[in-house]
């Protein structure tokens, strides 16, 4: 655009108004039409370039409302993720601590256990043991009066080898068997019982083998009650059935000793 058309056109609009016309050439009237259709032109730019402008406006407004909508429904979702954050937090420690109490429980109720064990074991050492099955047959029932014997299980053993003599008394073993019910008591030293076990031995079984062993145990049965006189008639009655030669040497050393100690008192009260 020419920088003198605003004079120019103030110019003709001043003539127009004034009613005064002046003639204008062909060349000039095609220049001055020229010159609008410029400014037309240059108008239509300009007023295609304010709508875009004002299109892009409004879409930037468009996308303001929507952005600020997405930031409004994101800050309500973080304050409610925040409030559930919040409470989870408070369920955690709920939580933890539960687990804590818990753990308090499980403990003391181990500690309860281990010290309620403790006590029934010693009650259940207390409470006296169901005695052993006897077996039905002589060999089984002599081979479990053994291993108790062997076991120091003298109670349970005795009262196999008593149900041995008892129901097979015609059995080989039945004087052995007999003597070493006086073997539980002697040593469990119940020597009144074991003397009258011995003597069962000696009257019941004369012709076993036993008999010199049941006499020998007399002698130290009687020894231990402090009674020494009975003691020396089981030695010398031992000694006249000339026994084997080691008992023959122990009953001489017994005699000799409670010869030695019969006027010691603490020792022998008969």
């Amino acid at each position: 655009m020419r920088a003198d058309w605003p004079a120019r056109g103030a110019f003709v609009s001043a003539l127009l108004l004034g009613g005064c016309f002046s003639f204008v050439t062909k060349e000039e009237g095609q220049k001055m039409q020229q010159e609008i259709n410029e400014l037309r032109s240059q108008l239509e730019k300009r007023e295609q370039e304010i709508r875009r402008q004002t299109e892009e406006l409004h879409q930037l407004s468009e996308e303001a409302k929507r952005l600020t909508t997405i930031l409004a429904d994101s800050a309500q979702k973080a304050e409610k993720l925040q409030a559930e954050l919040m409470q989870t937090k408070g369920q955690t420690e709920d939580i933890q601590r539960a687990l804590e109490a818990q753990s308090i429980m499980q403990k003391n109720f181990l500690d309860y256990r281990a010290a309620l064990d403790v006590r029934l074991e010693q009650i259940e050492r207390r409470l006296p043991k169901p005695p052993p099955p006897i077996p039905e047959t002589p060999d089984a029932l002599y081979a479990e009066a053994q291993r108790l014997l062997q076991a120091k299980q003298y109670d349970d053993a005795r009262r196999m080898l008593e149900a041995f003599v008892s129901r097979f008394a015609d059995d080989r073993r039945a004087a052995r068997a007999q003597f070493e019910v006086g073997e539980t008591y002697f040593y469990q030293g119940k020597y009144k019982n074991a003397a009258n076990a011995y003597r069962n031995v000696i009257d019941n079984f004369p012709k076993s083998e036993e008999v010199d062993d049941a006499l020998y145990r007399s002698g130290e049965t009687f020894f231990a009650l402090k009674r020494c006189s009975d003691a020396l008639v089981f030695f010398r009655e031992l000694l006249k059935r000339n026994p084997r030669a080691n008992l023959r040497n122990d009953a001489n050393e017994q005699i000799r000793e409670i010869t030695r100690q019969q006027k010691n008192a603490a020792v022998c009260q008969s």
